[in-house]
Formats: C-alpha cells, sequence, structure tokens
C-alpha cells in the first residue's frame, strides 16, 4: 500500500472508441447507456465515471442489475442526477 500523500500506479482507458454501439443495442444513446455501463463493467475497470443519466423508466432494471454487478466486482460507477426536478437513472 502506498505511503500518505502517495498515489498507487493509475491506468487510465478512455473508452470504449467512439462511436461504441454494441451489436446488441439500437443507435440511440439512451440504448447504447446500459451496454457501454455492462461493457465497462465487464471489462472489470476499477472506476466507471459515465457523467450521464437517462430518464428512461424502461432501463431502471438494467442498470440495477449492471450496478449489482459492478458491487461484487469492486467497481464505482459514478453518474450524474438529471439537471431538472425529474427521476433520472441510475
Amino acid at each position: 500500500m502506498p505511503a500518505p500523500g502517495n498515489f498507487a500506479e493509475v491506468d487510465v482507458v478512455v473508452g470504449p472508441p467512439r462511436p461504441f454501439l454494441p451489436p446488441s443495442c439500437s443507435s440511440t444513446l439512451a440504448a447504447a447507456f446500459p451496454a457501454v455501463v455492462r461493457w465497462a463493467v465487464d471489462k472489470g475497470f476499477d472506476l466507471i465515471d459515465v457523467s450521464l443519466s437517462t430518464t428512461r423508466a424502461r432501463y431502471t432494471d438494467e442498470l440495477r442489475a449492471i450496478a449489482d454487478d459492478a458491487v461484487f466486482r469492486r467497481t464505482v460507477i459514478v453518474a450524474s442526477a438529471h439537471n431538472s426536478p425529474v427521476e433520472s437513472y441510475p
């Protein structure tokens, strides 16, 4: 473990390459959102910063399942809330 004030070696990966739409989804961002987060969890990233969310409730179950998998893989997902007072996911 590094001493306080020192940082461990970190690999930074920016991906997946744009445009990234897995074959399992349509060409919309909302449809690609869960697939891209799943891709990053499956790749074993420690931290996934998506900095976006969706107001489409139909993705709730899928996003929750992905978040559960991330927790068990010790992956942190950072997502944003909508700027308006509406429900947004994850």
